[in-house]
């Protein structure tokens, strides 16, 4: 029975809200203190390698984190049960000719 282990339901789920660099409570500006999107992505990508192996994770970014969402699909798909994208950014793979 899903949720249920030995009779006893499982604890809630643990929730954690990240600031990329340079946002909300984070004190670092663009551009002067953060200049590539690795900096900017870094306490995420920080948070998906401290998610340990065999747990699955459900991702929720807006506006410019659908960007580091994406990337830690790239990296991460294995720990990643699934990504919501609100209102954010999509990374294309379809490269326009200019």
């Amino acid at each position: 029975m899903d949720g249920v282990e030995e009779g006893r339901p499982r604890p809630p789920p643990t929730r954690k809200c990240v600031d990329l660099s340079a946002c909300s409570s984070d004190p670092q500006r663009m551009p002067e203190d953060v200049i590539s999107f690795e900096e900017y992505s870094r306490s995420f990508m920080d948070l998906m390698v401290s998610v340990p192996e065999g747990e699955k994770i459900v991702l929720v970014g807006h506006s410019f984190a659908g960007m580091s969402l994406a990337s830690a699909m790239d990296v991460f798909l294995k720990k990643i049960s699934v990504i919501v994208f609100v209102t954010a950014i999509l990374p294309t793979t379809v490269i326009q000719q200019a």
